[in-house]
């Protein structure tokens, strides 16, 4: 979406899966929160890891737990209770910490506008962009006869065509232009 993008279900379940491949989700300038009115679960079939460039803290019931630049810190107003079978003193250590890359740099964009050979803008057109590289992208025109921005990492031409039959609905979303799967700002319209 250009500005924002809302998932909402009134009553039902609202689920976002993907059979194969990764599902990534990026606030790339801003902050990202999950909350739930009841329970909050993540959980893994393998491993969990929370990583956080600067620090994590952790906040329970008032107590919390903080790991900022090398230190562990535990705070609490009640009981701290510990419960192991040894406990073992070790020489200093660290893990190297790699952050996902954010947002894209020196991408090229356009954005079509369609009109006919009077000016007219073109509202609801089907369309089909194609890349050199192969890439595809269908959709509608929209109030102003514009397409959906496309977006590649170098300077491509970009063949638009006009299709008098309604485009077929992709499975896959595309970052079109250099081969390989990225996100794409997409929209979805009902047409009659």
């Amino acid at each position: 979406a250009g500005e924002k993008l809302g998932l909402f279900a009134r009553t039902g379940q609202l689920s976002l899966k993907a059979s194969e491949g990764p599902v990534e989700v990026q606030a790339q300038n801003g902050n990202m929160r999950l909350f739930a009115e009841k329970k909050l679960t993540i959980s893994s079939a393998s491993d969990i890891s929370f990583a956080g460039k600067k620090r994590i803290t952790l906040i329970g019931g008032g107590s919390y737990l903080r790991l900022e630049a090398g230190k562990v810190e535990y705070g609490t107003t009640a009981t701290y209770m510990r419960k192991v079978k040894r406990t073992m003193a070790a020489a200093a250590s660290d893990m190297p910490l790699k952050m996902p890359r954010l947002g894209t740099s020196y991408i090229y964009s356009a954005i079509y506008q369609l009109q006919d050979e009077h000016g007219t803008l073109l509202a609801g057109k089907p369309y089909r962009l194609t890349t050199p590289s192969g890439q595809i992208a269908t959709g509608y025109t929209d109030e102003e006869g514009k397409t959906v921005p496309v977006y590649t990492r170098t300077q491509e031409n970009v063949e638009l065509h006009v299709v008098q039959k309604k485009p077929q609905p992709q499975e896959m979303l595309w970052f079109i232009g250099d081969g390989s799967e990225q996100q794409m700002e997409t929209e979805l319209r009902e047409q009659p």
